[in-house]
């Protein structure tokens, strides 16, 4: 629970579980069936208290009222008599001496009935009378009336709830007055739910609703009235009750005067039966009612809406015509900014606003202001900037950190983070959810970085909730059977319907939100330490500016149900087989996501994207691994999950970058092009389910030289000296370095970065990887904009099992890598595939991956593992870098051994999904490229060939092979086991 409502969360602590009421079978009757009494509390608690309503027991007897005070606990007892005899109190009377706490109600039919008694009550037998007359809201009344008695010291005293006194002797009119004002007050409270940041913070509203406090006496209503002070919104009282143990026909004069005096603007009601005290009432400046009006509950009604601010507040020129309302805090912003001059100041003068504030709860926000004195402004328009202003820095100061519920009608545009339903975030979700209240209470920390604004994108979340009636409404069930390909669950989804309460919303969303989205997975396993599911699911990015909001809502609701399909989708099924983790347990949530970036012509894309890890599986010389590795891209950060060549340093060593140790190294290592978003419209939506990238565009960039990211991010080549000058120079061409973040410091986004990273760990208790967006303006004083995108744990469990590594084992070795990860030591394969040697990947990477995905095929079918051994960088999809296979292609692979023959070169990624993938699960992944490094070719050459293909040779060893890995030193091997 965020720690902003925890302390609503212990509001109400007493409450009402158990009721006796005792009564004849005949009344039972009527309350049961006919008046509907017993069910209209059952209804009333349960749709306005959320929580369990109480259980009531009902007996026809005192007797029997006894014996079941014997066996179990009452919270109240309400005793209905027909005619009110001595065995009442009798009862009472015993029932006090066995529970002297719990309160014993008279509920009469009439006020006959009590006549004969005229007031005068045995002693310690009731605690207080009630009549009922037919309406049936009385009983549930009587819990409220009670529940607030004991429950308003507490309450106060913890969150300044507010109080309201009702002065009041008569049974009949108190049983009448106060279930008018509970019913007031609840549909006040319910109204303001409007206001509420999600279902959380409507538990607080509710929680936090005004309590309503019974006085029948000058003196018990001095008491509340000291006690209660500072917490009291209003008094009601009558104008004849006892004082001095006698009955005043001036009581009620005298206390209001008293109040009027201590608290001018207090709203005060004198309610009597003779209409001539309305100018007594005048005397004294406090409002006037007749208790004999026909039309009593009304005028209580209007009453509560004109002077104690329940309801719309309703903006009124000087001379009490209405201009417009506000329904909630969101309308009264926006009202406040065109409101007529004078009616702006008729309300500040008498401080309308507060009232209308208190009347909501809303204390802090009402005291503030309360203390703005319109005569401090020389001009009204100075006070609307002021009066904006704190409501606008009250709703994003309560909107950081805070998961809130989506509403259609009148939600804010500008919220951080919404969510549809009350369904699981999912993973990813749930990672971002994490980090905005995380970073908000540790803002403190990033105080250095005065340049830098944080934020995250603003984010629609999808529960699971969603995916569950999806699945429900279109009769869809289990999709995990093999006969299910990834082309036929898309196209089986795309026709499928979108619930019509989630198309009204997205409708909704839509209508206010017209920037670029990217629709992302959320899955229930995704992002979680044992298996992160890293790029399994699908990820759909839209321009989202077609003129036709059919259209855009076409194209949103498609990538949604094809994000849903993803589920079912070969490459997730065959990782969840190596996690242990079963498809029909997996569920779907969806980030609806502003994409980081800003528009050139018809390109979008933010200046740099990124990938932080708080922990180096590869430092170089004196870098240590809990100093973590940073990967930078200009533009989208595709190329670097694909694993692209991009730029990775040490952000302990910013300038320090190996791949740019020599001019010829940054020339050939350098970014060539980038992933930006086409912008020009399209009218076929349906280009989604053939292509998940179809408003992506890969341009180089030499194409962007005039564009503002090229410029600043690039540095120029001089031939003629043979350097490369740290800045950008047309007539050079483009070389992305970074180096104006790197080198010249700006912004300081390499301390950031470890600040960050530093703070993620601590607050995830174990190593963290983020991505991160950044936006970077043309105005070098002006701040940059860092995105947060995705946070999720790093598995670096192979740490826990490292193994020493003798110089006798290397010898009998055949295989020797300075740059291994894995799990210390293990024996479980005899199967090698491997590229021929002398294969020209650059050419033939697509067959390559054909036959590498039919081998592994038949190697799960046949239940066996193997060692995958090729040039370049595994996962990649650039094929001068490395072979493009996804994790469905060698799902059962268990080590990967990545070669570098002649002059090809290609650094391991710690940036990609398929290595984030690869090192959760604790495959073997070893990199011979090292000078002490070795793969004894002529070894594999004289193994058992199993079958070969134009590409490919599988071969096996007589005797099972020995992997050890020494994860801290980074150093593997593999032998045959002796």
């Amino acid at each position: 629970m965020s720690t902003k409502f925890k302390i609503y969360h212990n509001l109400m602590p007493n409450r009402v579980r158990e009721i006796m009421i005792i009564s004849s079978p005949y009344d039972a009757f009527i309350m049961e069936e006919d008046g509907g009494l017993l069910e209209h509390v059952f209804m009333r608690v349960r749709g306005v208290s959320l929580i369990e309503p109480p259980k009531i027991t009902v007996v026809s007897s005192f007797t029997e009222a006894l014996d079941m005070l014997a066996q179990k606990t009452f919270d109240i007892i309400v005793s209905m008599p027909k005619i009110i005899r001595n065995d009442l109190f009798e009862f009472g009377k015993k029932a006090k001496r066995l529970y002297k706490n719990v309160p014993i109600i008279l509920l009469a039919h009439s006020t006959k009935s009590l006549a004969q008694f005229r007031g005068n009550f045995p002693t310690g037998a009731i605690d207080r009378i009630f009549t009922w007359s037919g309406d049936r809201n009385i009983l549930w009344t009587i819990l409220k009336w009670w529940e607030d008695k004991i429950n308003v010291a507490h309450d106060t005293e913890l969150a300044m709830v507010r109080v309201l006194i009702l002065i009041e002797d008569s049974p009949f009119y108190y049983s009448s007055l106060l279930p008018i004002l509970y019913q007031s007050i609840v549909k006040q409270t319910q109204a303001v739910l409007d206001d509420s940041l999600n279902e959380e913070h409507r538990l607080m509203k509710l929680r936090a609703r005004t309590k309503i406090l019974l006085a029948s006496s000058y003196e018990e209503a001095m008491e509340l009235y000291t006690q209660y002070r500072p917490y009291i919104l209003a008094i009601f009282s009558d104008t004849r009750f006892p004082k001095d143990g006698q009955l005043n026909p001036n009581a009620g004069i005298e206390f209001l005067s008293k109040v009027k005096k201590e608290y001018p603007d207090l709203s005060l009601l004198l309610l009597s039966t003779e209409n001539s005290n309305k100018s007594r009432a005048d005397e004294i400046a406090v409002k006037f009612q007749d208790k004999n009006s026909p039309s009593l509950h009304l005028e209580l009604k209007r009453f509560l809406v004109d002077y104690m601010g329940f309801g719309d507040f309703i903006f009124r020129m000087p001379n009490g015509v209405e201009v417009t309302r506000a329904a909630n805090l969101a309308t009264l912003e926006k009202v406040l900014e065109t409101v007529h001059r004078d009616s702006l100041a008729y309300h500040a003068k008498r401080h309308h606003f507060s009232s209308w504030l208190l009347a909501r709860s809303e204390i802090t926000l009402a005291a503030t202001f309360r203390s703005i004195l319109i005569e401090d402004y020389t001009d009204v328009d100075i006070l609307r900037k002021e009066l904006i202003a704190i409501l606008e820095n009250t709703r994003i100061l309560r909107q950081k950190g805070i998961i809130l519920s989506f509403r259609g009608e009148g939600f804010d545009p500008e919220t951080t983070f919404f969510k549809i339903n009350d369904g699981s975030l999912g993973g990813k979700a749930r990672g971002i959810a994490f980090m905005i209240k995380y970073l908000q209470e540790n803002i403190v920390h990033f105080s250095e970085f005065k340049n830098i604004n944080v934020a995250i994108p603003k984010t629609l979340v999808l529960s699971t909730d969603c995916f569950d009636e999806f699945m429900e409404e279109n009769n869809f069930e289990d999709f995990s059977e093999v006969k299910y390909s990834d082309k036929l669950v898309s196209r089986l989804f795309s026709q499928a319907k979108i619930p019509k309460k989630l198309e009204a919303d997205l409708r909704a969303y839509l209508e206010k939100v017209n920037y670029p989205i990217a629709v992302r997975s959320s899955s229930l396993l995704e992002d979680n330490k044992d298996g992160p599911f890293a790029g399994l699911y699908s990820t759909y990015m839209l321009p989202n500016n077609h003129s036709d909001i059919n259209e855009r809502l076409r194209q949103l609701s498609l990538a949604i149900r094809l994000v849903f399909a993803s589920v079912f989708f070969r490459g997730p099924r065959a990782f969840s087989r190596n996690t242990l983790h079963r498809t029909e347990e997996e569920k779907m949530a969806v980030l609806v996501q502003e994409v980081v970036g800003k528009r050139y012509d018809n390109f979008y894309y933010p200046t740099i994207s990124g990938t932080a890890q708080s922990h180096n599986f590869y430092p170089l010389n004196f870098m240590k691994a809990e100093e973590g590795i940073v990967n930078l891209s200009m533009g989208f950060g595709k190329i670097i999950v694909e694993g692209g060549q991009t730029l990775r340093f040490s952000p302990a060593y910013p300038q320090n970058i190996a791949q740019f140790s020599t001019v010829n190294d940054i020339l050939a290592n350098s970014q060539k092009y980038f992933y930006a978003m086409d912008m020009r419209p399209r009218d076929n939506s349906n280009d989604l389910w053939i292509d998940e990238e179809a408003y992506l565009t890969k341009r180089d960039i030499s194409d962007a030289i005039n564009e503002a990211p090229v410029r600043l991010l690039s540095s120029t080549f001089s031939p003629d000296d043979n350097i490369i000058l740290d800045n950008f120079s047309p007539a050079g061409g483009a070389i992305i370095t970074f180096a104006s973040l790197l080198k010249q410091q700006r912004y300081q986004i390499p301390a950031f970065l470890s600040k960050l990273l530093q703070l993620g760990r601590a607050g995830l208790g174990c190593e963290i990887e983020i991505e991160f967006a950044i936006n970077i303006p043309e105005d070098p004083l002006a701040p940059c904009d860092f995105y947060l995108l995705q946070t999720r744990p790093m598995t670096t469990l192979a740490q826990e099992f490292d193994v020493e590594i003798s110089d006798t084992d290397i010898q009998k070795a055949f295989c020797h890598s300075t740059n291994a990860l894995g799990i210390g030591e293990y024996i479980d394969v005899n199967n090698i595939i491997y590229i021929r040697p002398g294969v020209d990947i650059t050419q033939a990477s697509a067959e390559i991956v054909k036959e590498i995905t039919e081998l592994n095929q038949k190697m799960r079918q046949n239940g066996v593992h193997y060692l995958l051994i090729g040039p370049g960088r595994w996962g990649s999809s650039d094929p001068h870098l490395g072979i493009p296979v996804s994790w469905n292609d060698i799902s059962n692979v268990s080590g990967i051994i990545e070669t570098s023959p002649g002059n090809f070169k290609a650094d391991p990624s710690q940036g990609t999904h398929f290595f984030q993938n690869i090192t959760s699960l604790g495959i073997t992944y070893m990199t011979v490229a090292g000078i002490s490094d070795f793969l004894q070719w002529d070894f594999l050459e004289k193994q058992e060939i199993v079958s070969t293909t134009k590409y490919l040779k599988h071969i096996r060893t007589s005797k099972n092979i020995t992997s050890k890995i020494n994860s801290k030193k980074n150093i593997g091997i593999l032998l045959i086991n002796e």
